[in-house]
């Protein structure tokens, strides 16, 4: 691999195929969670979150829901009191962003009700970590969210990027990805994006998941 690729931030293309393809061989109840990750750009507190402590009073900050996932129309909506950070908050409104194909085929077979990942967050730690380890890839902090963001960039334009990742401005979104575009042409960039969004699941069979806390 080439010194400029791996300072980037985001994963190769067959680093991700291969986080998906294991998760679904042994831990399938971190496939939703990989791929809202891989191809929407959602963050993992907008998924997972542990208890927070508020003076006396503790609750569980609100994550993203099947509810909040529409497969027939390709839609997202995050709720505004969903936050990237895992503590409350209460924002001016709710955010819908288009899903792009591949991901709504990685999603139906796991469509449920309530929490996208109603499992703990030891859990997440423990499976996340479990599921690197058998696809040989190295963890990087928020590195699927980075490989949504340049590979949409890459494949639909600065505006579909924007608008996914929910970047305040087109100016924050090249700031934060200047470095993925500095050894690639336009053509090259063009391919690449679509040979990511075309990261498909092998099965498309139903899986009824567990649903446990720990």
């Amino acid at each position: 691999k080439s010194k400029s690729v791996r300072k980037t931030r985001r994963y190769l293309i067959d680093e991700v195929r291969s986080i998906l393809t294991k998760a679904q061989e042994v831990r399938p109840e971190m496939v939703p969670y990989f791929a809202l990750a891989s191809f929407a750009g959602i963050r993992p507190e907008e998924m997972s979150s542990q208890p927070v402590k508020v003076g006396d009073t503790t609750f569980k900050p609100n994550v993203l829901t099947w509810e909040n996932i529409d497969l027939k129309r390709g839609e997202i909506t995050i709720p505004h009191t969903v936050s990237k950070t895992g503590e409350m908050v209460d924002t001016i409104e709710d955010k819908t962003i288009a899903m792009p194909e591949n991901l709504v085929k990685w999603l139906v077979p796991y469509k449920a009700e309530g929490d996208v990942f109603p499992f703990s967050h030891s859990s997440l730690a423990r499976w996340r970590r479990e599921v690197y380890k058998k696809a040989k890839v190295q963890s990087r902090q928020d590195g699927l969210r980075h490989s949504c963001g340049a590979f949409t960039y890459f494949h639909e334009g600065l505006e579909v990027a924007v608008d996914r990742l929910r970047h305040e401005s087109p100016a924050m979104l090249m700031k934060t990805y200047k470095g993925e575009t500095a050894s690639l042409t336009a053509k090259k960039r063009k391919a690449e994006g679509a040979e990511y969004f075309s990261i498909v699941p092998v099965s498309e069979k139903v899986i009824q998941l567990k649903r446990k806390t720990a």
